[in-house]
């Protein structure tokens, strides 16, 4: 087994620790061995838009660098450049992913964290997180910002890249990689931007508006304490109103009404009258026997007129039941004309176009 101090010899010749600043007898993981193990712990780290701005100027000059390439037709300088870029948009797949996962769990921890912080405090931290974070991720993975622009530039370069290497399989191979990188950086940056902003918005808007509340009670109690309830203006604000009832009826018209009231005596009923004496209502004739009238005048201009004159005492269903029987017999034809009537009957006005009704045998002939 080999010793510690061999180890350690080792450890320091691969570059996988070294001492900390200032001092030689305390040592740490390089920042690349960090970044490892905080890949397998899940533990994310926010990183500022900044990391990712110098990762897209990057971008931008090995873009540079392989048209360049693509116009002298080196297939190597081309390759070489294409591993590049994929590192770099990787790279950039990776942070953006990283920043997403770290503020969820910052904000996770925050909805969790219900005491020893204050709304101020737990407001402050929020603002920080947008400015920090999400206003800057805005601007960068925006339509019109700075990673859509590059990844925009670096496709169509791309694009001729790949006509100038058309019979170099080489990079032809290394090129569809590169566009498939590309197409995956895209939609991932944007993903991951969407997600962290629907995270902390919400907490941001909540938090504001309680940092308000808090704040503004903060300042009616301070003016309270300084000059008392009186600077609050509150009836004048919340428009108090103040009732004063002298006696039980404060209206006079009202007990005037109530006086006279006292002294009314019913007026005696009428009498109820005799059943027998009343008219007996016009009734509806047979169908067949009504049908029959109407054949029998034919023919009838209007024939809603004739029924509103013959059952004038009638109800009124009776008439439209009436002419209901005289538009669905097969004994008459009728027409209409195209301008309607209003026909008066009791308490109801009957609106209808005015029927012509013939005997159909008259009008088969």
């Amino acid at each position: 087994m080999p010793s510690v101090s061999y180890i350690f010899r080792q450890l320091c010749t691969h570059g996988l620790i070294e001492p900390l600043p200032e001092q030689s007898a305390v040592y740490e993981p390089t920042m690349r061995i960090q970044r490892l193990l905080r890949e397998f712990q899940r533990e994310q780290v926010l990183s500022t838009p900044k990391v990712l701005r110098g990762h897209l100027e990057q971008i931008e000059t090995d873009r540079e660098r392989l048209r360049t390439f693509g116009e002298t037709g080196s297939q190597s300088g081309a390759i070489r450049t294409l591993e590049r870029l994929g590192d770099e948009m990787e790279e950039i797949r990776r942070i953006s992913r990283h920043n997403r996962e770290a503020i969820l769990n910052h904000v996770a921890a925050l909805r969790a964290q219900t005491k020893g912080i204050s709304v101020k405090d737990r407001f402050d931290v929020v603002n920080e997180m947008m400015d920090d974070h999400i206003h800057p991720l805005k601007e960068l993975a925006s339509t019109s910002g700075m990673a859509e622009d590059q990844f925009s530039q670096l496709d169509t370069v791309l694009g001729h890249v790949q006509k100038a290497f058309a019979h170099a399989p080489a990079v032809l191979r290394e090129l569809l990689v590169t566009q498939a990188r590309l197409r995956r950086v895209r939609r991932r940056v944007f993903q991951n931007f969407e997600s962290a902003r629907d995270e902390v918005l919400p907490l941001f808007n909540e938090q504001k508006h309680s940092t308000r509340l808090v704040r503004g009670a903060s300042q009616l109690l301070q003016a309270v304490h300084r000059a008392g309830p009186d600077v609050l203006r509150l009836p004048e604000r919340l428009r108090l109103l103040r009732i004063n009832i002298r006696t039980v009826f404060d209206d006079d018209a009202m007990r005037s009404f109530l006086l006279d009231m006292r002294a009314y005596t019913p007026a005696p009923p009428d009498p109820i009258s005799d059943h027998a004496a009343d008219a007996p209502p016009v009734a509806l004739p047979r169908r067949a026997e009504l049908i029959a009238q109407i054949v029998q005048a034919c023919p009838i201009d209007d024939v809603m007129a004739r029924l509103v004159d013959q059952f004038a005492d009638a109800d009124t269903s009776h008439v439209l039941a009436a002419y209901r029987y005289v538009l669905q017999s097969n004994e008459l034809h009728v027409s209409f004309d195209a301008t309607p009537c209003t026909y008066p009957h009791g308490l109801y006005l009957l609106e209808a176009p005015p029927a012509r009704v013939e005997a159909a045998e008259l009008t088969a002939v």
